[in-house]
């Protein structure tokens, strides 16, 4: 029987407020918004990059991307400190609304 290799046990994300968030992105650190299309287009961060974690929304419920993680993997290399499948993973508590709401702070 071959090796396996036992799977890393998955690391949760830490929030970070909006100010730490732009902190962050003076530091290098790169923004993901995973919103539905229409939604990035009606406003985002600037220089976010857009991938949505949800292809579709149907009356039975939203429908998952299924490239999401390989149109990820195009955008960033593994060494970029983003959302999904990598390290250094950080959420901006309140997501776009409350970075909208505190546009004014640096």
């Amino acid at each position: 029987m071959e090796n396996q290799k036992s799977p890393e046990p998955v690391k949760a994300i830490m929030s970070v407020s909006v100010h730490d968030a732009k902190d962050l992105l003076h530091s290098g650190y790169r923004y993901l918004d995973v919103r539905m299309f229409q939604d990035f287009n009606k406003g985002h961060v600037e220089s976010a990059f857009n991938v949505p974690y949800y292809a579709s929304v149907m009356p039975e419920g939203k429908v998952k991307n299924p490239q999401f993680l390989e149109q990820v993997s195009v955008l960033f290399s593994k060494d970029d400190h983003i959302l999904v499948g990598f390290e250094n993973v950080k959420n901006v508590t309140g997501g776009y609304l409350a970075w909208m709401d505190n546009k004014s702070t640096a």
